[in-house]
């Protein structure tokens, strides 16, 4: 949870870098969705994860909702 990452005690990757804030959420059917969501974020570039949460729809290829 976002409270876990906040005391650090989530992983060590997130403790190393405190204080973290949510900067974009959407909702997914189940985990293993939200996951293959995140797999597939991690791997697009930093302009285009500012993008998605600036909601700057026209500078991402692909729609967002196509997550």
């Amino acid at each position: 949870t976002l409270a876990q990452h906040r005391q650090g005690t989530r992983d060590e990757y997130t403790a190393k870098r405190l204080p973290v804030e949510l900067a974009w959420s959407a909702p997914f059917a189940d985990r293993d969705t939200a996951f293959a969501a995140e797999r597939r974020l991690k791997g697009w570039s930093r302009a285009k994860r500012e993008a998605l949460m600036a909601e700057v729809f026209d500078r991402l290829r692909r729609p967002a909702a196509n997550l």
